[in-house]
């Protein structure tokens, strides 16, 4: 009588390999190390003061693009509505 039909009579699962269950423990905390000492290195990157400077003037950039923008798609919307009451006018749609 081998292990196995053992086993299958008592409804016991054999065990996970335990060689196996340590290598994915010991996979996963060398990860986590990795992922730790990726992110502190990036992190010291970000902190240095050229890389805030240029942060800074990025920003400066965007902010400068979206005040030129708001009055060019402010009026978009207004050529949009006026373009829809027209057809809607033509269409003989009224809204009173």
């Amino acid at each position: 009588m081998g292990v196995d039909s053992i086993l299958r009579r008592s409804n016991h699962k054999p065990m996970a390999d335990q060689n196996l269950v340590n290598e994915k423990k010991s996979l996963l905390e060398e990860a986590k190390a990795i992922e730790a000492n990726a992110n502190a290195e990036i992190k010291a990157i970000q902190e240095r003061q050229e890389i805030v400077s240029a942060n800074a003037e990025i920003q400066a950039i965007q902010t400068k693009a979206q005040e030129e923008l708001k009055p060019k798609s402010e009026r978009l919307l207004q050529i949009n509505n006026s373009l829809i009451a027209e057809i809607d006018k033509e269409a003989g749609i009224t809204y009173e």
